[in-house]
Formats: C-alpha cells, structure tokens, sequence
C-alpha cells in the first residue's frame, strides 16, 4: 500500500534515493527500505511522522538522535549517513540490517541458547562501552532496539531516540522520565542524573528478558513497573534457569545493581566479564551439530545396510507367497525410512529453536574448515576448506539439496517468522523501470493504450543510464535520466493512490520522451 508519507518522502528525495516498501512504524519514526541512487547501496530513510515534526520540541529532539548516532562508527551501531530537512518532513538515512530485533527472535523462537545470548550480550556491551567513550548514553536500550543481523548473527544497536551527549543541552523537563518502563535503571525511573552505566542496567535487564522470555519486572501499570525497579530486588536468574554459566548469572546480576557504583563500570568491562563463561566464541551451534552427527551416522548405516543387501540377497530366498513378499518390502522400507524419521524430527527442533536451513550451510562450512585443519595437521597434505570441494562427502549431503527437503518436510506446520525485506539487487534505473512498468501493466486498458510508449522510452533511458555510468564528467546528465525515470514511476503511484492524474503521467512521459531524444542525440554526436 502506497502512503501519503511514501509518496512525500519519494518526492522530498527524487534523484537521491529510491524507496522500496514501509518497513516499520514506530513511535519516533516510519522506516523505508530504498535505495541510495548515486552509490547504489540500500539504506533505511526514518522519517519523524509530520505530526510530531511539527512539534519543535520532538522534531529538535530527533535531529538530536541522527547528529549523535552520526558520530559513531562501531560494527555494533546502525550507522547513520544523512540528515536532512525538507519543508515539514525530517529523516535521517542510515545502513539498512537485514534481520530481526531482538524482540522479535525471542517471540519467534523462545528464549535464547546460553551462547547465542552471551555473543549478544557482549557485543552490544561492546556498543555501548563505544558510544559511552564518546559521551552519549542511549537511555533507552531494550529489545526492540537491538537488531540481530540475519547473515552474521551480529547485534547491533539501533535507535537513539531518547540518546543525549554529556555536554547537550538538555531537551527534557527536570524529573521527566525518558525512556521504557520494563527496562528503566532505577536512577533514571526517578529522574537523576545518569551515566553510562544506567545503559547497563537496562542491557541487564535486556539480558534477563533474552534467557527467560520474560520482563525482570511487571505489572499492571508503568508507574508500578517503575517503583519495583527502584524498590524490589530482581529475581535471581539462576533460579530461573539453572544450567546457565555461574559466570554468566553473576555478570547480570551485577548489571542489576541498584546503586550505578555496584554495576560494571563501562561496556567493555562487562564485554571482558563475559569472554570468562566460555561462550563466546562462535562456532556450530549445538542443535545444528546434532544434526551433523546423527546424519553422518545415519549416512553410514544406510551404506552398511545396501552393502548388506546386496552381499546377502543371493543366499535369501524368499517364499513366493504374496504374503511374504510383502512384509520383505515392509521390512525394508522401515529399515529406510524410520532413520529418515529420525533425521527430521532433529531437523525439526533446529527449526524450532529459531534457525534455519541457511544457519545449517553456514554450519556445515564452518565444519568443514575445522575438519580440513583437523586433517592437515594430523596427516598433512592438502584438504580442501570449500564445503563444495571437501571430501566430507556427508556434510554436502546434509546440507545439500537433500538436506533442504528434509528441512522443508520438517519445517509444515511450524510458525515461521516473515522474513525481512532483501533489498533490491538491481542497478537503480533498472529498479526504476521495473517498478513502472508493473504499475503500468495495473492500469486500465485505455490508459495503456495511451502510454503504450511507457514501456520502451524507460528501457532506453535505462540504457542511456548504464551508458552514462561508465563516463567521467556525466553526473548531471545521469541525474537528468534518473530523474526522468523517477518521475514517471512517482507519478504512476500517484495516480494509483488517487493522489494525481493521468495528464500528470501523461506530461512526466513526454518529458522522459523528450530527454530520450535529446540524450540520444548527444550520444550520437559524441561518438
């Protein structure tokens, strides 16, 4: 569905930036994915919704956010590219994260492994210990402000909304509480000054929701959220759950302290504190290897099983009898398939535990790695590292087109998060014609057969674009036919919102027209 705001930000930024789909609402701001013209990268656009724009207080508020966020450069923090103001709209453009928050992961697949949270925990401590350094307190970290990255697994922190510099001046009343109740350090909830270490508080908090799939404190009202965090002691985690690492409960723990002195007293020293648990380090996650190994077992079962039939077949004869010959058929598809069953049902509680088939490729590779520095060092000689290559003939048959099907047939009836949009992998005048030409395929006939020429003026303009990127000196001409191929498109979805007419395509295709002959001439000259 095309927005009023998607149609006001496309033409705020017509030439720039090129927007995809909406990807998110929230109570700062509307995602876009879209894609940066000029170098071609996708990015996210967070608009301030025009409402709160309006409001000098909340539009300074989020200006303030993107100015901070862009003087951090930290592999744990969304980076932020471009502020901008135009008229009554306010965004700020950063790198688009392929993923999910964290939030999302643990309604999705339920708490998180000791290890898949520790990684976690100590990467976005690592953040935070970076944007502490640099004298801005986010002041608002909580789940849905960690976004867990879908290709790396890495975290990162995104939305600063409420973030402030030591040395800014203050936006907020005195005694206004900024922030979310279910994740407030105590000194915060009661509006006195705050440090670094009250992000901690609420990366503890963070943590403890990650292992327990539950807030450290609620209750029916935020105010009476607050007061248990500045009265109540938290729950002890290791009460919780148990077979958590000492080190990990204490780490948490300490993070919980009411009093900020009794907490780590930077990122980095948590990040540290949790290198001690043993958890940190990345490898194959535990039900993926579990997998590994009961296919690889299974694999030679099957072997030794055909290599059996075949060596004894000429010694069994079987009755002739229907009967008979029927329940040998029995046996020996139970003797095939009740491993298979065994296989998915582990394939299944992969599934279950939040990963996925790719998560298993990406395993598989990192396997095979360690096998082939295994067999180097043992036998030296040369062992191929490329899961494609390697000898582990098993590993690419688990993780191979049959191990996909096995992960399909495991994964029916299991609820799959929606995964998040991919960014457009076109050139951006190719995205551009694409997106046209299907909102002109939608229109009535009679407008079809009134812009029949839509379709081939964009392609050569397209063409003039791909021609024009490989020149020096050719950016205002590039811009002039991206601009043209822009405006077609953006008139289209006007007229298909209601919100424009079919003269003003009619006009953005004469004009598109017209800058095809005129490029076309020059070309022709030139060469």
């Amino acid at each position: 569905m095309i927005t009023r705001e998607f149609l006001d930000l496309q033409a705020a930024t017509a030439g720039r930036y090129i927007l995809e789909r909406e990807v998110g609402r929230g109570g700062m701001g509307i995602v876009f994915l879209a894609r940066d013209a000029n170098l071609d990268r996708p990015v996210a656009i967070k608009l301030l919704p025009p409402y709160l724009a309006a409001q000098p207080t909340v539009r300074e508020r989020f200006l303030q956010e993107a100015r901070l966020v862009a003087r951090l450069s930290h592999p744990n923090i969304v980076t932020v590219f471009a502020v901008e103001e135009h008229g009554d709209l306010v965004f700020f453009v950063m790198a688009y994260v392929r993923g999910e928050t964290l939030a999302e992961r643990v309604a999705r697949a339920g708490p998180l492994p000791p290890a898949t949270a520790t990684r976690m925990i100590q990467e976005v401590a690592w953040g935070l210990g970076y944007a502490h350094a640099n004298e801005v307190v986010h002041r608002d970290v909580k789940p849905e402000n960690i976004l867990i990255e879908q290709a790396s697994g890495r975290a990162m922190i995104a939305d600063f909304g409420v973030a402030y510099a030591a040395d800014a001046n203050r936006l907020t009343g005195a005694g206004q509480i900024i922030g979310t109740p279910h994740y407030l350090s105590p000194e915060q909830a009661i509006g006195n000054p705050i440090d670094g270490r009250s992000d901690l508080y609420s990366l503890g908090a963070t943590a403890f929701f990650a292992l327990t799939g539950r807030p450290l404190f609620d209750a029916t009202t935020p105010i009476a959220v607050v007061n248990k965090h500045v009265n109540e002691p938290p729950p002890p985690l290791a009460g919780i759950r148990p077979e958590l690492p000492l080190q990990l409960t204490k780490a948490i723990d300490r993070c919980l302290a009411k009093d900020p002195s009794g907490r780590f007293s930077t990122g980095e020293e948590l990040a540290e504190a949790l290198a001690t648990t043993g958890l940190t380090e990345r490898e194959v996650p535990a039900p993926i290897r579990h997998y590994f190994r009961q296919g690889r077992s299974l694999a030679l079962a099957w072997l030794m099983f055909v290599a059996m039939v075949l060596w004894f077949w000429r010694w069994v004869d079987i009755p002739p009898d229907p009967a008979s010959r029927s329940l040998a058929v029995l046996l020996l598809l139970v003797a095939v398939l009740w491993p298979l069953v065994y296989l998915m049902r582990t394939a299944r509680r992969v599934l279950q535990s939040g990963l996925t088939f790719d998560d298993v490729r990406a395993g598989a590779a990192l396997e095979v790695r360690v096998l082939a520095e295994e067999s180097r060092a043992v036998y030296g000689g040369e062992y191929s590292s490329d899961l494609k290559k390697t000898k582990e003939d098993w590993l690419r048959f688990l993780a191979g087109p049959f191990g996909r099907i096995v992960f399909r047939v495991a994964g029916l009836g299991l609820h799959h998060a929606p995964a998040s949009p991919r960014p457009n992998s076109k050139p951006v005048e190719r995205m551009m014609e694409a997106g046209a030409v299907q909102l002109f395929k939608e229109l009535p006939t009679a407008l079809q057969e009134r812009f029949e020429k839509l379709p081939g003026i964009q392609d050569e303009l397209c063409c003039r674009a791909e021609e024009l990127r490989g020149e020096t000196g050719s950016q205002d001409e590039l811009s002039r036919v991206i601009g043209a191929l822009e405006r077609v498109r953006l008139d289209l979805m006007r007229l298909q919102a209601g919100e424009g007419s079919a003269d003003q395509v009619g006009a953005a295709l004469a004009a598109a027209e017209k800058l095809n002959e005129e490029t076309g001439s020059r070309r022709t000259v030139r060469t």
